[in-house]
Order: C-alpha cells, then structure tokens, then sequence
C-alpha cells in the first residue's frame, strides 16, 4: 500500500526553520543588547573613577594653589628684603666715603703752605676754597687730588691775590669729583 501523506510537511519544516532562525536572530539581539548593556555599564564605572580622579587632582591643584601664592608672596617679600639689604649697604657705603675723603683731603693738604678756608659738599662734587703760598703748591695740591683715589679730575675754578697778615697769597677755588673707591679684595684668610 502507498501511502499519501497530505501533511504540509515541507511548510511545517519551513514555519520551523523561520522560528529558529527568528529565535536565534532573537537570541543574538538580546546577546548583543546584554554586551552593549555591560560594555555601557563599564564606561559608565570608568567614566565615574576618572570623574573622581579628577576631582581629586583637582582638590590637590586648589591646595597647591594656596602654597603658589604663599611662595609668590614670600618671594616678593625676599626681594623686597634684599632691596632694603642692598639700600643699607649703599648708604653704608656713602656714610663712610664723607669721613674717608676728609680723612684724604687733610693727609692731601700740604701743612704750612696751603690752607683749607671753606668746602662744599654737593653730589658726587667737592668744592675747595683755599689759600695758597703760590701757583705751584696749588698745582701740586691738584695733582695730589687727581692721582687719590677718593678724588677725580680736579678742575680749577679760579684764583686771585689775597693780602693776608702783610702777605701777599694766591686765593684759589676748585671743583673736585668724589669718586668712590674700588674696594679692594681681601685675601682669604
């Protein structure tokens, strides 16, 4: 006997196949939602550390700041010291240059042949009045200024007789540079 199957087997094959490939189409959707789902999740929590890194960094660069301005101050504070410092030194420095060039000027002056009558002491200038014996104790007088060296050029202003005690001597005015001395190295000892 034949035997005739009126099924529709080949559309029920067909139905099946559909609704596995359906499946696992469905399957790899939700597989593939499920990694997505994760792989978000773990940028989310990477995200998320970073984001606390760098508040962190952050905290620490604000309590840094502090310290910055803290250094900045103390550093204008040191160059505001070492100006006063430096200030000190110099008028240290020019206290003593008035006493050191008087100190010159009487070792420069010749005893008993010229006589100091008057000084001005302007900026870096020195104006002398004096009396002399003759023009040649006033040009030596000069020379003796030029060559010290608390002195520079020693200019002559002027000169003139002047009848002193019966006498007759020569009255002279000079204008002098005061110039600070190089100080000298002292050896190491």
């Amino acid at each position: 006997m034949i035997r005739i199957n009126l099924l529709p087997v080949r559309q029920i094959r067909k139905k099946q196949r559909l609704l596995q490939e359906v499946a696992g189409f469905g399957v790899l959707l939700i597989a593939l939602a499920a990694g997505l789902t994760l792989f978000g999740l773990s940028l989310g929590h990477q995200i998320d550390a970073l984001q606390q890194q760098i508040k962190t960094l952050n905290d620490k660069k604000a309590s840094y700041a502090k310290i910055e301005t803290e250094m900045r101050q103390l550093q204008k504070d040191r160059e505001l010291i070492e100006k006063k410092i430096a200030a000190i030194r110099d008028l240290k420095k020019s206290g003593q240059i008035g006493v050191r060039v008087l100190d010159e000027l009487a070792n420069i002056t010749p005893p008993g042949q010229l006589w100091l009558e008057s000084l001005k002491d302007t900026p870096g200038m020195l104006s002398i009045q004096g009396v002399a014996l003759d023009n040649a104790t006033i040009a030596q007088f000069m020379d003796k200024l030029s060559a010290s060296p608390f002195f520079g050029d020693a200019e002559l202003a002027g000169t003139s007789l002047k009848e002193i005690a019966g006498n007759q001597l020569k009255a002279f005015s000079l204008d002098v540079k005061v110039v600070q001395p190089e100080e000298k190295a002292q050896p190491a000892g």
